[in-house]
Parts: C-alpha cells; structure tokens; sequence
C-alpha cells in the first residue's frame, strides 16, 4: 500500500497527475482493506487522490475523497490540527477555484485560525494561509480585504531566513 502510495506521488511530483491516479486509486483501496476506512494511512490515500483529481479539474470525485479526509483527520487528530487545517485548505482552493467563494472562505479562514493556533501569527504556514485568503479576496475584487493580508503575508517572508520564494512572489505580484 505504500509503495502504490509513493508510486503515485512520484506521479504527482514529475506532474503526471493521470498516471498518478491508478496508484492512488490501489494505496487506497489497499489501505482500507488492511486498515479500514477510518485509519489514518487510508485518509492519505484519499486526500491525496482528491488532489490530483482537483487539479485535473474533475471536482465531483474530489469532493467526496476531500470530505472523507477530513472526517478521518478530525476524527483522529481533532479539529484543531494541522492535518485538519491541510484538508480545509484544500477544500477551501478547489471550491475558489469552482467560484463557489461563499463556501471557501470559511474553510480557509478556519484554516487559518488553527494555524494561529499551532504556529502563531509568525510561522510562514500562517503566512501562506494569509495568502490563499487573500487570494479569495482578491478573485472576488474585495481588495479592500485581501492588501492587508498580503501585506501581513509579506512581512511575514521578509522576516524569514529561508525565504519561501514562490510564495513570496505571490504575494508581492497579488500587491
């Protein structure tokens, strides 16, 4: 089960998202029938093949794999964990991405609020959540909203040893 998994992130890292998907598709099936559909290793296995199915644009099969995940990681790290945040922001990206904002930004904004609370207002993941916020906004034109955040975002990488550059160019583009 693992090695289908690490076959299709291989996949998934050279930019092969088609070819990744059978390997998904068999870490998972593997994994629930080893693990059952509850484990944790079997909540990989779909949050994973969520998102390649999200990046191929094909929506109505990442959602379910996205929402199963999430069930798995709260259910087994609770709410307020940085694998919980990492779904949410998944989901939160896919449904931007759908124009379906009003469902976003609560998720992305939850998102960031256990990111606060894990890593504080300094960490550069709450930075990047800042951005995939602001992101929301921006696409939404609510400028208004999404500059204070770049600019927090922004300060955040600047004050970095090891600057996240394509992040960082990200946000010095959305200013």
């Amino acid at each position: 089960a693992a090695y289908q998994f690490n076959e299709g992130r291989i996949r998934y890292f050279q930019g092969s998202n088609r070819a990744a998907i059978p390997w998904y598709v068999k870490s998972r099936t593997l994994r629930g029938e080893i693990f059952g559909d509850d484990h944790v290793e079997y909540g990989k296995s779909c949050n994973n093949l969520a998102i390649v199915y999200d990046l191929l644009g094909r929506y109505e099969e990442a959602e379910p794999l996205y929402l199963e995940a999430l069930a798995i990681r709260e259910a087994n790290a609770g709410r307020m964990s940085e694998r919980v945040a990492g779904v949410l922001i998944n989901l939160g990206g896919m449904y931007g991405v759908m124009g379906e904002y009003e469902v976003a930004e609560p998720m992305i904004t939850e998102a960031l609020a256990i990111r606060e609370q894990i890593y504080g207002k300094d960490h550069p993941a709450y930075a990047q959540t800042l951005l995939l916020l602001a992101g929301q906004y921006y696409d939404t034109n609510n400028f208004s909203k999404a500059e204070p955040l770049l600019l927090r975002a922004k300060e955040i990488y600047d004050q970095q040893e090891q600057l996240d550059f394509y992040n960082y160019i990200l946000v010095l583009e959305s200013l």
